[in-house]
């Protein structure tokens, strides 16, 4: 009854992609059908799909996309394929068919499909980050990684030497997992070592994202406690007057829940950049987290004087201060200052 329902609204509205791509579907609950017959009748009602546009390459993948859920591992292959000759440039039909071939098992032939991706004429930063990602995803990280390097080969970005350094930290875990120890120490220094040159170009808004990536780096290896201390007795000895250091320091410290040190870096990095926004925000955020609420309301009152443009959720975020603290008359002021 319902498929024969089914192929009503199929005859009613035969333009209809989702009823006859249900339609079919339906055909593989047929019990009274042997699973072959299943499937026959089911890639019946897909391909006739196509012959609305035998061009489209999205149509052709979404057809070859419904067989390999039915398990018609040969006919979605094809048409996968199809796909890639309909649109060569086009990354996401060599993806799709390169995911078919490694869920077969076929590893060495999806990975060829999927170099395909950055071979020439299409071989460009973008393409080869693409291939990246995708031999990423399917923990192929030496290949990845070979693909990332090719990308900065070519065009050497802030984000791309990001992306480099945190499948090193990958692949440096991956040894640490498999108890090589030389080859995890190799790959840990040469991922720091490639934010370290990022950093020689990048721009000032790319500072936040490259300490990110330097704190997920070093968890990721397990290096980050022995990191900050090594950075603390750095710092301490020389007496450093560097803004940027600082707040590495504090960072750090925040990362391993070291409140009381990030909080004491914080502090001296605001002695060397007394209008960094950022270390305002999170010496609020830490003296808030510690309980040191009337140290956090001040803090705010200093962020206000550089971020005037910011001034009404400043103020809301000290009328909830306040009321911690039980001074409830100074909180009505402060939400009074809002309306």
């Amino acid at each position: 009854r319902v498929l024969f329902r089914s192929e009503q609204m199929e005859q009613f509205d035969s333009g209809n992609l989702d009823h006859r791509e249900a339609h079919g579907l339906l055909y593989l609950q047929r019990s009274d059908l042997q699973k072959s017959e299943q499937q026959d009748q089911a890639a019946k009602v897909w391909e006739s799909l196509l012959q609305s546009d035998a061009t489209d390459p999205v149509l052709t993948s979404r057809v070859a996309g419904l067989m390999q859920r039915a398990g018609m591992i040969d006919r979605a292959e094809q048409l996968y394929r199809r796909s890639i000759e309909q649109a060569p440039d086009q990354a996401q039909y060599r993806e799709y068919l390169g995911d078919l071939l490694h869920r077969e098992g076929k590893t060495q032939e999806a990975i060829q499909v999927w170099q395909e991706i950055a071979a020439p004429p299409r071989r460009t930063a973008e393409s080869l980050i693409r291939l990246s990602e995708v031999l990423r995803r399917f923990g192929h990280l030496n290949e990845a990684v070979s693909a990332a390097r090719s990308a900065i080969e070519i065009s050497p970005s802030t984000d791309s030497r990001i992306f480099l350094a945190g499948l090193l930290a990958e692949l440096a875990k991956s040894h640490a997992d498999a108890g090589q120890s030389s080859e995890f120490q190799t790959a840990s220094d040469e991922a720091l070592l490639e934010l370290d040159r990022a950093e020689t170009t990048a721009a000032e808004n790319d500072r936040p994202a490259l300490l990110s990536a330097r704190v997920s780096i070093l968890e990721t290896t397990g290096r980050l406690k022995k990191e900050t201390d090594r950075l603390t007795e750095f710092l301490q000895k020389q007496a450093v007057a560097d803004a940027k250091l600082w707040e590495r320091l504090a960072t750090f410290s925040e990362s391993l829940g070291e409140y009381e040190q990030a909080t004491s870096a914080t502090l001296q990095q605001l002695k060397f950049d007394i209008e960094s926004t950022s270390a305002l925000q999170r010496l609020t955020d830490l003296y808030e987290r510690t309980g040191r609420i009337g140290d956090a309301i001040e803090a705010i009152g200093r962020l206000a004087k550089v971020q005037p443009g910011n001034r009404i959720e400043l103020q809301r975020r000290i009328a909830r201060l306040q009321s911690k603290l039980g001074r409830h008359d100074e909180a009505l002021a402060a939400g009074e200052m809002l309306i």
